[in-house]
Order: C-alpha cells, then structure tokens, then sequence
C-alpha cells in the first residue's frame, strides 16, 4: 500500500543504510538492524538447561536465546569462543549471573540484559571477570545489552592474563555499584584495546574510579593500551574529590576521550603521571 515498502532478501543481524528517495532526492534517511537470523545458531528456550549446553558448547557456537529468564544467581562460565545473542533486541532475555571468562575464551554478549539482583551477597561479584591466569584472551564484546543491579564493578581483570581486545557498545548500565572494586578494573592483567562507546551509565560505581588499569608493563612487555571512551552519558559516576574517570597507570597509553556527557560528579579526571597526557576532549 502506499507509503510502505517490503524489502526482501535482507541478512540477519546485520546493519543497513535505508534512504527514502523522491526522485532523485533524498527525503529521509535511517540506519536499521536486522534481527538475529537463527540460522546455525543453537535457538534457547527458558526451560532449557541453558548453563549445561554452554558448558557443553563447541568453539565458536552461538546461541540464540528467546525471552525469558536464565541463569542460576551465581556465577556462568564462558571456557570456549561462544556468542550469545538475544533473538528479539525489543525483548532481551534475562541472565541472573555474573560471566566468568576462562581458559583463553572470547565472548560476544548482544542485546541480552544481565540483572545481578537475584545474586546473594556472597556470590556478588563483577559482572565480567576475567578468570584464567597465563592466557591470552582474544575479545569480550558487549552490545546493546541493559546491565542492571550488580554490586561490583563491570569488569574485573585480576590475574596475570592478556587481553587482546574489549568493547561496551550501546548499552545501559546502572545500579552496578563497585563495591570495594573499581568499574573497570585491571590490576594484575593487561589488554590492548578498550572501547567504551555509545553507552549510558548511571546509579553506578558511586565512590570508585571508573577506569581503573595498574601499571603491569614490566609483565607485558610489547602492549601499549589504546583506550576510547567516545558518545557515552556518564551520570553521577565516581562522584568522589579522591576518585577518577581515569586512573590508568599502565605505561605507553593512549586514550581518546571525546564527545561524552559527563554530570553530577566530584570526581577528578586523571592524577596520574602515566595517563597519556594528549587525552584528547
């Protein structure tokens, strides 16, 4: 019918430019995503046995999860390269744990929330942890996912590891507290590459740093850390005189950090020496 048009032939999960044309003007233009094409995905229902089948999971396999719940309010463990994609991005799934990535793995986590509400005080951890010491993990990716409710940081990176690459694309984030830890916090490990893009924070790390990466270069000799942090909302974060945005320590850093909404805070941008000091605004 007039004013509507049936585009056939699209790929799931996939980003498309959509132009709307009146002759050779154009009116209108929009980006849409396609939803997940199950395809050779693993489809997960509810009432399946979700953390045996993850434990169960071959390399590389990808799960598509429908609506509903799952979890075990404790701890999930991630061992191989896996995906874990909501079906329908306007009604995540819910996952009532914290993710403890081992033995090497890589983990993409899209459109899915994670609520740690339902996680006892002495199970409470990060919402990420990276878990597996003298390994090399490829990448931790995280898109268009709500994070709720967590009473420690977002990701915790606490052993003699090596991280080649971590992204936060497009999420919401709040009531992730930070208690006694810091957001995002690297203390033992070092990565390579951080981008935090497009996300909003809020009701989150109160009294903590919000980046948080300790000088381990003597172990990890060769990384020098590129860190953007680039279009996100940060509201009322390290809202502390004695905490930073960025306490990053790791020699031979480079930050961009640009386009950011940042309000009703205390907290000091940097006080490091070893922050790169061309961080650009």
């Amino acid at each position: 019918s007039k004013g509507i048009a049936t585009i056939s032939g699209l790929t799931g999960s996939t980003e498309y430019s959509v132009q709307v044309m009146n002759g050779a003007k154009v009116r209108a233009s929009t980006k849409i995503s396609t939803l997940v094409d199950i395809g050779d995905a693993t489809p997960v229902n509810p009432d399946d046995d979700f953390i045996k089948m993850l434990a169960e999971a071959e390399e590389g396999e990808v799960f598509a999860l429908f609506p509903g719940t799952y979890g075990n309010a404790g701890s999930i463990s991630i061992n191989k390269k896996v995906e874990i994609m909501g079906v329908y991005p306007f009604n995540k799934p819910i996952i009532t744990s914290n993710i403890s990535i081992e033995d090497g793995a890589s983990l993409l986590i899209k459109d899915i929330i994670l609520d740690g509400a339902e996680i006892p005080q002495d199970k409470s951890s990060h919402v990420f942890v990276f878990a597996t010491a003298d390994v090399v993990y490829d990448a931790l990716t995280v898109e268009g996912c709500e994070i709720r409710n967590f009473e420690k940081g977002l990701m915790y990176l606490n052993v003699k590891a090596e991280v080649k690459n971590i992204t936060f694309n497009g999420n919401i984030i709040h009531g992730v507290q930070s208690s006694g830890s810091d957001f995002i916090d690297s203390r033992s490990g070092a990565f390579h590459s951080l981008k935090f893009t497009n996300n909003t924070v809020y009701n989150s790390v109160p009294d903590r740093d919000f980046i948080r990466y300790d000088d381990k270069s003597g172990d990890f000799p060769g990384i020098y850390p590129v860190i953007l942090v680039d279009h996100n909302t940060l509201y009322g974060v390290s809202n502390s005189s004695s905490r930073r945005l960025l306490y990053v320590r790791f020699k031979e850093n480079k930050i961009t950090f640009t386009n950011n909404i940042v309000a009703e805070t205390a907290t000091i941008f940097t006080n490091q020496n070893n922050t790169d000091p061309s961080t650009v605004f």
